[in-house]
């Protein structure tokens, strides 16, 4: 279903790095009607919620090392990566 929380006008962090930097964040213009709803987790989980982007719209996925990602219009689960060590593990920043 689609996310139904409006996204924060200073963005929303999806996931933080372990020593506070690193914080992979959303974010779009406030006119936009981008929405992201956050999963019930205890932390561990891999799904992190719901983002739902308008027609017309556009979100951005920023990292302060990385850049940034456009996310197209849409209804997508936002998710932690996970990598192949032996056992499947949460990728870490």
């Amino acid at each position: 279903p689609p996310a139904t929380t409006a996204l924060p006008q200073a963005g929303y962090p999806v996931v933080r790095g372990e020593a506070g930097g690193n914080t992979h964040s959303l974010h779009a213009a406030p006119s936009a009607g981008v929405c992201f709803t956050p999963a019930n987790s205890r932390g561990d989980e891999l799904v992190l919620g719901t983002l739902t982007v308008p027609e017309g719209a556009e979100a951005y996925l920023l990292h302060p090392e990385h850049g940034g990602m456009a996310i197209a219009p849409g209804t997508y689960r936002i998710g932690r990566q996970r990598e192949w060590a032996g056992e499947w593990r949460v990728v870490a920043d």
